[in-house]
Order: C-alpha cells, then sequence, then structure tokens
C-alpha cells in the first residue's frame, strides 16, 4: 500500500474514533455538559415572555446536597431555600473559565446582596466532572469564596434544573418558582439590575 493509502486508512480510523467518542458524550455524559437541548413550543413561548427558559411548572426542585460552607465545614444544604426566602443559585464547574469569571462576579454580588437585602448566592458545583471533593474544596478556598457552595455528585440536580450550559444562573422564590434565569457571565450591575426585575417584591427594593 502507498503513502497515499495509508494516510487515507489513517483518516479513516480517525473518523469512526470521532463518531464513537461522539456517541458515548451523548449517552454518558450529563446534559450540562452535552450543549444546549432544544426547547419544546410551550417552553419557548414561556422564555418569550419571562426573558428566560423556566423549569415545568416553574418549579425549581427540592433537593439537599453536600455543601462546602463559608467556614470550611461541610454539611447538607438545600438548594432551594428552606426558609422562605429567595435565592440566587448559581451552576458552575472548577474547569470552566467562564465560570471562573462567573464566580467573582457572584463574590460581588453576594456582598452587595447582604447590604441591599436581595436573595442570597449559593453555587452548585458538577462535582461529577471534577477530579474530587477535596479539588472542588481547594478551589472554593483559593477563590475566597464567601457563600454555600454544593456538590452535585451525580448531575442529577444539574439536569432537574434544565441546565444545559455552564454558567448558568437560576432565581428561586420563597414559594419554590424559578423566577428568571441566565446562562453565561453577566457583569455585576446587570446581574444585580436582573436579580431586582424578578425577585419578589420584599427584595427587590434598593437602587442599582
Amino acid at each position: 500500500m502507498g503513502l497515499a493509502g495509508w494516510r487515507r486508512l489513517l483518516w479513516a480510523a480517525v473518523a469512526v474514533w470521532a463518531a464513537g467518542l461522539a456517541v458515548w458524550a451523548a449517552l454518558a455524559l450529563p446534559a450540562a455538559l452535552r450543549g444546549p437541548l432544544p426547547l419544546t413550543p410551550s417552553q419557548a413561548a414561556t422564555a418569550a415572555d419571562a426573558g428566560a427558559r423556566l423549569l415545568p411548572a416553574g418549579r425549581a426542585p427540592q433537593r439537599t446536597l453536600a455543601a462546602i460552607l463559608p467556614d470550611g465545614r461541610m454539611a447538607r444544604m438545600a438548594v432551594a431555600a428552606a426558609d422562605g426566602g429567595a435565592r440566587l443559585v448559581d451552576f458552575f464547574a472548577t474547569w470552566c473559565h467562564a465560570c471562573s469569571l462567573d464566580l467573582r462576579v457572584l463574590k460581588a454580588y453576594g456582598a452587595r446582596a447582604r447590604t441591599d437585602g436581595l436573595p442570597p448566592p449559593v453555587a452548585v458545583d458538577l462535582r461529577l466532572a471534577e477530579p474530587s471533593t477535596g479539588y472542588v474544596v481547594r478551589f472554593v478556598h483559593g477563590q475566597g469564596l464567601d457563600f454555600p457552595v454544593l456538590l452535585d455528585a451525580t448531575g442529577t440536580v444539574t439536569d432537574a434544573y434544565g441546565v444545559t450550559d455552564l454558567p448558568t444562573v437560576v432565581l428561586v422564590d420563597g414559594a419554590g418558582h424559578v423566577r428568571w434565569r441566565h446562562v453565561g457571565v453577566l457583569t455585576l450591575s446587570a446581574l444585580v439590575a436582573a436579580v431586582r426585575a424578578h425577585a419578589p417584591s420584599a427584595q427587590a427594593a434598593g437602587r442599582t
């Protein structure tokens, strides 16, 4: 077989390998790592009205996960607030570059939330796609994050919230309804403005 023949054979092998990898990714990876999924017509209509894609029936899943608390302790914590207050939930992964930028904004938002009475932030790490829990703990401490970071070890919570891309931020009110969501990084001023626009009236007071 000549050189041209070997080249054709090599490229055919590469094509078969790439196709197999794509099939594996489609079957094995959680939705957050596979990319956006198409919306149904009803979901698209809801998104057009609300400015964000909502979960079915607008309800946030009531899930409890292991969490890294700001003081370094580990505990279990609900994703949606159990005390009747609204909460800003941010989905991220340590290997996601845009997420690192997003977490800096979220940290600044947390300080703003404490002074202005806005819904407090929590983050949900896609632990399923991380090397270890210890790795995430070191990342959280290294970033100086001062809000709880929950660990989604199976990807089920990320999928349950309809997250298909990282970072994604979701505003959940005290009744467990999803009020707003956004995919990608926002500036602090844009994030504060969006939260004020969609948060329950009691937590939307103040100035941007």
